[in-house]
């Protein structure tokens, strides 16, 4: 005898910075993060990272939401990894906030939680609560990056540094999971 078992359900989400790029989650098309929506609308953060200033808060806050359809969708943890990188170098999040950002540059919200460290440098944070199908979304993971205020410009070029924050977000399946945590971590590092 055989017996099948199968499914279609499955696990979609979406990555966001409205405040970054100006892309929102009703956008089919959201760009790569490198890009705003408007080029002409300063108040957004891609725009004034492109000549940022010593000292200088600019807007970035990803966001994550569950977009799976009501009927295939799953519930789903999610968790975002940030890579730091010094021009194109990924560096320890402690080595680069202190050469690029003000004391606190970063305030990560109270929602997430830091589960742990690739072997890239980047942080892993997990999102406080599973989130259901449809239109749950999580709070912002932070919300503005503070230039450190003491950068200087290059001797030779005469430019401030170069420096990025890339974010990714992640999402496991809630149902059947008892180690987040783990569970998680082993996701992204395999991904």
């Amino acid at each position: 005898k055989v017996n099948a078992f199968s499914s279609n359900k499955n696990i979609d989400i979406a990555l966001r910075e409205e405040a970054w790029d100006g892309y929102s989650f009703e956008d089919a098309n959201p760009g790569n993060g490198t890009t705003a929506k408007d080029e002409n609308d300063m108040t957004l953060g891609v725009n004034q990272a492109k000549n940022y200033m010593p000292g200088q808060e600019i807007p970035k806050n990803p966001t994550v939401k569950n977009t799976g359809d009501p009927t295939n969708g799953v519930n789903a943890y999610v968790a975002i990894k940030v890579q730091y990188l010094d021009g194109d170098t990924a560096v320890a999040y402690d080595t680069f906030t202190e050469k690029f950002l003000a004391e606190n540059g970063i305030n990560f919200n109270d929602e997430w939680t830091l589960i742990g460290t690739t072997e890239d440098n980047s942080q892993v944070y997990l999102y406080h609560d599973e989130l259901g199908v449809g239109e749950i979304t999580t709070e912002a993971l932070f919300d503005t990056v503070t230039v450190n205020p003491e950068l200087t410009p290059d001797e030779t070029t005469g430019l401030l540094p170069s420096f990025n924050i890339r974010v990714q977000a992640y999402a496991i399946q809630s149902a059947g999971v008892e180690n987040v945590t783990n569970t998680m971590m082993e996701f992204v590092k395999a991904n």
